[in-house]
């Protein structure tokens, strides 16, 4: 039975490779249910500016206790490894684990999932595909957003949802 780590992080902004990570949430599914989850802070090592420490309540104090990426990595590594990484716009949160992997000396590849692709192809007529608008229209409950462990549970809630439509979901595999 395949394994997917829905995966979500917060970052001190959205532009690679210039900013960095400041938290990273995962989410363990089997294609049914959620399996369990880990979280965590991390410290960038660059100032978080003041509208991301406002959208996601990450304040510069927070992160300035927190572990660098590099003391987390084996253990995050060991928890993706052999699970498909699953995200809403898969392929900025990939990116930007990659990058912070390779920063601490380690090469993270994993089989991705997109569930903003997925959407758009299984539910053609949403109003909006952003991950808040979306599970809103589809009457989830949106606690927790813009953090990472938030994020990454909402993503989740949708990913049970469309799991059951994808039939060889293997298809659909590094297509985000």
């Amino acid at each position: 039975m395949a394994r997917f780590a829905v995966v979500d992080i917060e970052c001190t902004g959205s532009k690679f490779p210039a900013h960095r990570l400041i938290e990273v949430g995962v989410v363990f599914h089997d294609g049914h249910k959620i399996t369990g989850s880990w979280e965590r802070l991390v410290n960038p090592g660059q100032p978080i500016p003041e509208f991301v420490a406002r959208m996601t309540g990450i304040s510069q104090e927070m992160v300035n206790v927190a572990p660098p990426f590099k003391s987390i990595a084996c253990e995050l590594y060991h928890l993706l490894s052999g699970c498909v990484f699953v995200a809403h716009d898969v392929s900025f949160d990939y990116r930007f684990l990659q990058a912070e992997f390779e920063a601490a000396e380690m090469r993270f590849e994993a089989d991705r999932l997109c569930t903003l692709s997925l959407s758009r192809q299984h539910m053609p007529d949403e109003p909006s595909y952003s991950l808040g608008k979306l599970c809103r229209s589809l009457g989830m409950e949106t606690e927790n957003r813009h953090r990472a462990a938030g994020d990454a549970y909402l993503t989740a809630r949708l990913f049970g949802l469309l799991f059951p439509l994808l039939g060889d979901w293997t298809v659909e595999l590094n297509r985000g």
